[in-house]
């Protein structure tokens, strides 16, 4: 189960390595409901990773905007989000740097589809 252990225990969130062996989803925060997972679950039935796309420009000589984009780097840096573009502008008219930066925030889900379901057209 991801989201409890199921013990009654209290002791927090089974991590899915110990369900799973190789844990391909280590360090990426789960949303959604607690799904149960069994290691021979056919591959529909298995956790997918989505994304949450964002583009943003951050002026660095702004306190808060670069808080921001701390943050995001911190996030990408571990592993909860991936960049998919970074430009770096240095703007005379300010004296500091511009970024413009596209991110995803990555996500385990449960999966979404079920191949017994399909109807066919």
């Amino acid at each position: 189960m991801i989201g409890g252990n199921g013990n009654g225990s209290g002791q927090g969130p089974m991590p899915l390595s110990s369900m799973m062996g190789a844990n391909p989803y280590e360090g990426i925060p789960y949303r959604g409901d607690q799904i149960h997972v069994k290691q021979d679950d056919p591959q529909y039935k298995q956790p997918t990773i989505v994304y949450d796309a964002h583009v943003k420009t951050f002026d660095l000589s702004d306190p808060k905007q670069l808080e921001a984009y701390e943050a995001i780097m911190q996030k990408i840096a571990s592993g909860k989000s991936i960049m998919s573009m970074e430009q770096i502008i240095y703007c005379k008219d300010i004296k500091s740097w511009r970024v413009l930066v596209r991110w995803g925030d990555q996500f385990v889900e449960a999966s979404k589809e079920d191949p017994g379901a399909r109807t066919t057209w």
